[in-house]
């Protein structure tokens, strides 16, 4: 699980510390056009999101992987090796999030709208880390954009297969996709031409993040053939997405049923 290095530093963690970087530059970026939310909130933020978000991204995939680090419990701390689960991450990031808006008393939604679209763009990057580190890659496949895996970092089984699906740039560009739109959203309210009846209230695009997200990482999975626990024949990660979707549908029913109320 050793990723490649660039000057002494893991071109993952390299890749991934971007992604974070540019995810809180656009929350600062999306802050500036929130009626409720200030930049000062993004950096206090970050401090209470950051760290559950690594442990939570790291315990998931030591669970996916117990196998593996029950025989190398020294390596259970390695993250600057590479191997993080992003629905973890995630997890752990609201929760810190939930955590800094309970003790400041803001918005819960309010915060989550405006982190939504830099979260999507921050992982369009930090997908790149699976490209450095040759991992996460798909089935093998003969079509042009195919990318070629060497011979020791195939899977069991795949040995004979050079080139592979690069799930992680499919998943980036489905990303930077939803940042964009998520993005949008947030802009045009953000400057009054969405109203209110436009069916725009707080909590709405970061539910619409959970559902789209969700859908295009369910559909993705297919493609993947990296070892994670399976279950009535779908992969871990799908199931998670799965609930995640249905988190995302009653969240969203759920504001817009408050909206109406209050219309």
């Amino acid at each position: 699980m050793e990723g490649v290095r660039i000057v002494g530093i893991s071109g993952y963690g390299l890749l991934i510390s971007l992604g974070f970087l540019v995810a809180y530059c656009a929350a600062l970026f999306f802050a500036r056009r929130s009626a409720t939310i200030r930049t000062d909130h993004i950096d206090s933020v970050l401090l209470w999101a950051l760290i559950p978000a690594v442990i939570g991204a790291r315990v998931l995939f030591v669970v996916y992987h117990l196998d593996y680090f029950g025989t190398h419990p020294q390596e259970n701390i390695a993250v600057w090796n590479g191997g993080w689960v992003w629905h973890g991450g995630l997890l752990g990031g609201i929760l810190g999030v939930y955590g800094y808006c309970r003790k400041t008393h803001i918005s819960f939604l309010s915060l989550l709208d405006v982190l939504a679209p830099g979260v999507a763009l921050g992982q369009a990057i930090g997908r790149w880390g699976n490209y450095v580190n040759q991992e996460a890659y798909g089935l093998p496949t003969d079509v042009p954009w195919g990318i070629t895996i060497d011979t020791e970092k195939r899977l069991p089984g795949y040995e004979s297969f050079a080139t592979f699906h690069p799930t992680f740039l499919y998943e980036s560009i489905f990303d930077v996709l939803l940042f964009l739109f998520l993005g949008w959203l947030v802009w045009r309210r953000g400057g009054g031409w969405i109203p209110a009846s436009a069916g725009m209230t707080n909590g709405t695009v970061f539910f619409l993040y959970l559902i789209l997200y969700s859908l295009g990482r369910f559909g993705i999975e297919f493609l993947r053939i990296d070892i994670v626990p399976l279950a009535f024949g779908l992969r871990a990660p799908q199931w998670i997405s799965l609930g995640f979707m249905i988190v995302g549908t009653l969240g969203l029913v759920w504001v817009l049923r408050k909206e109406k109320k209050v219309v």
